[in-house]
């Protein structure tokens, strides 16, 4: 990684250097921007795209500009790197998307992240397995017993792609909690419902009551109107 930032730092402080690189790729190497959470994932993966089409003329520009150039074993880090790092800047996307800032998609995204990187790490990496578990000690310590919060529970739960199903997955010892508080939910909501509509019926009840002095005569005479037709 150190050679690969040795590249991106060379192509943001010399527009000659960065020129040669244009001139040789054919585009504008990606450098990484503090501002933007997955810009370093999002280098990579450019470079890394770049070494898989053009790894020769990369090596020649690095020569050309007096760094030292990517070995194997570096172009293996760096695929490693990528695949490890993707499950988290996809989540952080997601996250950041209006229609997914909620709690009702927080734990689901968690967990999804979780379970992928460990699969990442069934992969057998070569290079970054203890990246993997650096993320996975990261994202325990970050969020700490909010994966066993009931309130975040019941919002993914009630979310209608969610339900329970990634819960039986990550945390199957909540699944009985969560279902039988759902149950109480419902149950409480329906029942306020249901007071609700008496209460509207009764004050209906009551208007009607209210102005029964006017409405009945104009009963009896509708009622009278219909006899004389007849």
């Amino acid at each position: 990684m150190s050679k690969a930032q040795q590249v991106w730092n060379l192509k943001s402080r010399s527009m000659v250097a960065a020129d040669s690189i244009l001139d040789a790729l054919k585009r504008r190497l990606v450098v990484p921007n503090s501002t933007r959470w997955n810009s370093a994932y999002d280098t990579v993966v450019v470079l890394n795209n770049l070494l898989e089409k053009n790894r020769q003329t990369i090596h020649r520009v690095m020569t050309q500009l007096k760094l030292q150039t990517l070995t194997d074993s570096d172009v293996g880090f760096l695929t490693e790197n990528a695949q490890g790092m993707s499950n988290v800047a996809k989540a952080l996307d997601k996250i950041q998307r209006e229609d997914q800032a909620f709690l009702r998609s927080l734990l689901p995204t968690v967990a999804a992240t979780v379970m992928k990187l460990k699969e990442t790490k069934f992969r057998h990496l070569f290079y970054c397995g203890p990246l993997v578990d650096v993320i996975r000690a990261g994202s325990t310590k970050r969020f700490g017993l909010l994966p066993e919060d009931l309130e975040c529970h019941l919002a993914a739960a009630f979310h209608p792609r969610f339900h329970r199903f990634w819960l039986e997955l990550f945390n199957k010892s909540q699944v009985s909690r969560v279902t039988n508080t759902m149950e109480m939910v419902v149950e409480t909501a329906i029942t306020e419902a249901n007071e609700e509509g008496s209460n509207i019926t009764s004050n209906e009840d009551e208007e009607e009551d209210f102005f029964s002095n006017i409405t009945r005569v104009q009963v009896s005479r509708s009622h009278r109107s219909l006899k004389s037709k007849a």
